[in-house]
């Protein structure tokens, strides 16, 4: 066997899995600085066939003989993504001839595994002559995907079947679908969101797109286009370093232009919803606009956008997106906004390492919440209650409040959205506007084009300050709890025609944050701020012209400190909003105060728009609650039959997004239903399927168990722990 792979290796052919040994990370300073692509299709066969000519530099020391490439090196992964890759071959480019590469395409490290879920294929190149320092070469691979999971509802598919009977491809810089280095703990690391340094290579897009289809390149820009054999060729080259995001479907260009800055969107033609394109190519002509203002404008006055049939989500890509078709159902920009802020944080200025969620996602959010509160017309705001408050109320209705961002492991990626935008709102404040963004330009600008870490970040914010912020971000992203202030005691005397309140507050929690405090008067109140450290407690004098008769710690609910139970007071301090969320959690907080008929009617709004089981399940207590048992008994119906049905079952998250039971999968939402179901019925069941089978049973003859009265509006969270009943 051995000298048959010597043969094959000096023949430049493929060599065996187990003649290779484990893939290592890239050798130092090796990088491929550009990549010529050509894409083609076979839309009957479910494959994509590609040629990349990938130009490879070595910036090292050291003379290097095997370099391992991905090629959608993990295409195998439960739920996410299942394709097939078949390498064609590898060559070279030696004095103007291509010469074949030895190469292996296997799971290395396992062969017996290779087929199996999560066990990357990696691809070995042996280059022949080897690679010395200084010096580059053209490898040439060839290629097909093809995408098992077309038919089949899954997270990602690169080439996806439609119900309408067309196929569509989405090919996202997530995943290696162009040739990239290999990293070693690849795996590890996307499982921790602890990012590597993905490489940033210019590079050009060749695709052939067959008739009655549309091809885009949505980070890139088109600069030509011809007919070729029944086809349009187009050629893209990038905009910016990065990793180019492709789609082609059976799309039309609907194009809005605002001054000089022109949104193209590639619009299914079979979608039939498109009366807020107009609205939302204003949104975004806006944010770019905004965004531009606040960090500096990008290389591009284009933005382009494509709206995927396949239930994609949503993905940014520079100065593009990907959005699922009901992202633009209605006049709510928080998803657009957000991904056309990635073209700053994440493709403009790249980071990697711990705090990699925070640099993008918190920043984009932010960035998108900001412009949502000072950018967009009263009609629009009127929509979507500020994303400030909204993420204030959802961190303390789910006691998420205190957790830490960043784990020694790794970043939370939940909070990355919803405590990460509320951290820099924070420092914000606690910086002062001008400075503050001024933070932000100059990290933009200072990292475009380049990758980034947490680290950077903090020394920026410590150089353009002239103050060292290390134990601001010790606290909000890596400790845990936060401030949690009680009034203790307050006097109030007069001297010299004046008063003297003094108020002593303490600090029950952790942490310290600059918060507001109103002096109540008989006709007046004076606003005034304060900080106490976390486990401490003070006194402030304040001189007002009456008696103070009332101190209102936290008067308007919007700064982040309190209690769990201070989630109740921040939704109801929000006020009018039509988002169907808000006026969800605002009715259970109604509810929690016992005001069950404001409880009824918020909660009743919000399935108005959205038919959501956990939405049934509050206002079925509620009703019960009120002493209405055959409203509660139907929605109370509704909810068992939704969390009981198969069909249902990997849906389960979105139950405990509304609260009502927890969060995290596995047995702690299992735990949860069962104790909700147990309480509603009587029963005690093992498992879903056993609940099921009784359900179908006895659902038209089903009465609420005494114990439903029990249960609480709000659900269940983490209450069940001392037992565990579902298997």
């Amino acid at each position: 066997m051995a000298l048959i792979g010597l043969i094959m290796t000096l023949a430049g052919l493929s060599i065996s899995a187990s003649q290779s040994s484990q893939p290592a990370s890239p050798p130092a300073g090796v990088e491929i600085t550009h990549c010529d692509v050509s894409v083609t299709p076979d839309f009957d066969k479910d494959t994509i066939a590609f040629k990349a000519c990938c130009t490879l530099r070595n910036g090292g020391p050291d003379t290097v003989a095997n370099v391992d490439f991905d090629v959608l090196a993990d295409g195998k992964r439960s739920g996410v993504i299942d394709v097939e890759v078949e390498i064609v071959s590898v060559t070279r480019d030696v004095n103007g001839r291509a010469a074949k590469q030895a190469y292996t395409h296997a799971a290395a490290a396992d062969p017996a595994r290779e087929d199996t879920v999560d066990t990357p294929k990696p691809t070995r190149v042996a280059l022949s002559p080897p690679l010395g320092p200084g010096a580059e070469a053209n490898i040439t691979f060839e290629y097909n995907l093809r995408d098992t999971a077309s038919q089949r509802e899954m997270n990602y598919r690169l080439l996806a079947a439609l119900p309408d009977g067309g196929k569509e491809i989405c090919l996202l810089d997530d995943y290696a679908w162009m040739p990239r280095l290999y990293e070693r703990d690849k795996a590890k690391v996307g499982k921790t969101n602890w990012f590597p340094k993905l490489p940033m290579p210019t590079w050009t897009v060749q695709m052939a797109t067959p008739a009655g289809y549309e091809g885009v390149v949505l980070s890139g820009r088109c600069t030509s286009t011809r007919q070729q054999d029944g086809q349009t060729v187009s050629q893209w080259e990038s905009r910016s370093p990065g990793l180019p995001v492709l789609m082609m479907g059976r799309f039309e260009r609907v194009t809005v232009k605002r001054g000089d800055i022109s949104v193209i969107f590639f619009v299914p033609k079979t979608w039939k919803s498109r009366k807020n394109i107009e609205f939302h190519g204003d949104a975004l002509a806006n944010a770019y606009q905004f965004y531009s203002k606040l960090y500096g404008p990008l290389n591009g006055n284009e933005i382009q956008v494509g709206l995927s049939s396949a239930g994609q989500g949503s993905h940014g890509a520079y100065l593009g997106m990907v959005l699922d078709c009901d992202a633009l159902a209605n006049r709510v920009v928080d998803t657009p906004a957000h991904e056309l802020a990635h073209s700053w944080w994440g493709h403009s200025v790249c980071s990697y390492g711990r705090g990699t969620k925070f640099l993008r996602e918190s920043l984009a959010n932010f960035s998108c919440f900001e412009f949502q509160d000072k950018a967009l017309g009263a009609a629009t705001q009127a929509l979507r209650i500020s994303g400030f408050a909204s993420n204030l109320t959802d961190l303390f209705r789910r006691s998420a409040q205190g957790k830490p961002l960043f784990y020694p492991d790794g970043d939370d990626e939940g909070l990355a959205y919803t405590k990460g935008p509320l951290i820099l709102n924070v420092l914000r404040s606690e910086m002062g506007e001008e400075v503050f963004f001024n933070v932000l330009r100059t990290f933009a600008t200072r990292y475009r084009g380049k990758y980034v870490t947490f680290d950077d970040f903090l020394a920026t914010c410590n150089e353009v300050s002239g103050q060292d912020w290390k134990a601001f971000f010790d606290q909000w992203c890596y400790g845990e709890g936060c401030p949690d202030y009680r009034l203790t005691s307050f006097n109030s005397i007069p001297t010299e025609g004046k008063w003297k309140t003094t108020v002593t507050i303490q600090n029950v929690g952790k942490g310290i944050v600059s918060c507001p405090l109103e002096l109540r008067m008989e006709k007046q109140a004076q606003r005034q701020t304060f900080r106490v450290k976390g486990g401490a407690s003070e006194s402030f004098s304040y001189e007002t012209a009456d008696e103070v008769k009332k101190v209102v710690i936290d008067p308007d609910h919007t700064a982040y400190q309190g209690n769990d139970q201070d989630w109740v007071f921040k939704a109801l301090a929000i006020g009018k909003t039509d988002w169907e969320w808000m006026k969800y959690w605002r009715g259970v907080a109604y509810a929690k105060l016992g005001q069950y008929d404001e409880a009824i009617q918020d909660i009743a709004a919000a399935m108005s728009s959205h038919g959501h089981p956990g939405f049934s399940y509050s206002r079925g207590i509620v009703y019960l609650l009120r002493g209405n048992a055959e409203a509660a008994r139907s929605d109370l119906a509704d909810f068992i039959d939704w969390v009981v049905a198969k069909q249902n079952r990997d849906s389960l998250g979105t139950v405990a997004y509304a609260g009502v039971i927890s969060s995290g999968g596995g047995s702690s939402y299992l735990d949860d239903l069962n104790m909700i179901l147990k309480s509603l019925t009587r029963k005690d069941f093992h498992t879903l399927d056993e609940w099921e089978s009784w359900w179908e049973r006895n659902k038209a003859s089903f009465d609420l168990a005494p114990s439903a009265s029990t249960l609480p509006p709000d659900g269940v969270r983490g209450r069940s722990r001392k037992t565990t009943h579902f298997r």
